[in-house]
Order: structure tokens, then sequence, then C-alpha cells
């Protein structure tokens, strides 16, 4: 079941991530618009894969004055998108728990700043801290 653009595992209560993405050869021409269409076809509306698509927009900006949208890239830029595109499949892996774990203590971590809060609740048990639920606000 899609829930905010993940796959929700209802038996398990975990969020995996549904990235489908093409194969890309290496002797594909590299430019700016297909990196930008690449980037955006991972659809996070939560923010959880934006560590992952910062590289190659820090790529797409290294690159923004120099050329058109359609020129092809140079190998120092179409080589570090290459490698990128290859490791992205692996994200279908990552799984993301709902369960949120009753103990006798609670923390509460909470990160601002001028864009968003994020509020991370984690449960303390013998194991150490799991943290299990986070928010965001905008």
């Amino acid at each position: 079941m899609k829930v905010l653009g993940l796959l929700w595992d209802f038996d398990r209560d975990v969020f995996k991530c549904d990235i489908c993405m093409e194969d890309l050869n290496s002797d594909y021409n590299i430019t700016k618009r297909y990196i930008l269409a690449a980037v955006q076809e991972m659809f996070d509306p939560l923010g959880i894969l934006c560590s992952t698509t910062l590289s190659p927009k820090i790529l797409l900006q290294n690159t923004w004055i120099k050329l058109s949208w359609n020129s092809p890239l140079s190998e120092n830029v179409g080589k570090p998108f290459l490698k990128w595109w290859s490791e992205v499949d692996r994200l279908a892996d990552i799984e993301i728990p709902r369960y949120f774990e009753i103990s006798n203590t609670i923390q509460m971590h909470v990160f601002v700043d001028a864009y968003a809060t994020y509020v991370f609740l984690g449960s303390v048990t013998f194991h150490g801290v799991n943290p299990s639920k986070a928010y965001l606000f905008q």
C-alpha cells in the first residue's frame, strides 16, 4: 500500500522507499536536464531521501553557469553522477519502522532551523535508545 509516496508494509508496520529507476549506461550523454529529471523522479514528501539527492544537486549546481541544459557534461561531473545512479536502487532496501516501543523512559530530541522543525521520540530500553517517531513541522 502506498502512503505519502512510500510503500507501507501493513503487516510489519514499516515504510519502504519506492525506487524504480531505469538502467543507464556510461556512454549516455549526461546533461543538466537529465540530472535534474533523475533527482526529481524520486518522490519524497517526507524528506527521508534528501541526503541521497544532495550529491547530484551539488553536481548540478557546479555546472549551472557554464553549460546549457542540453550540453553534455564533462567526465568529472558525469562519473560521480553515474556512481550515484548505480547506488540509487539500494534505497529500496531501507525500512523505516513506525512502531513505537513504550518503556519507562522516553526521550524527545528536537532539531530546529529556519526551514523546519524535526521532533524525534525515542524509548530508552536495555538495548539503548530506539528512535521511533519523527515529526516534521514547517
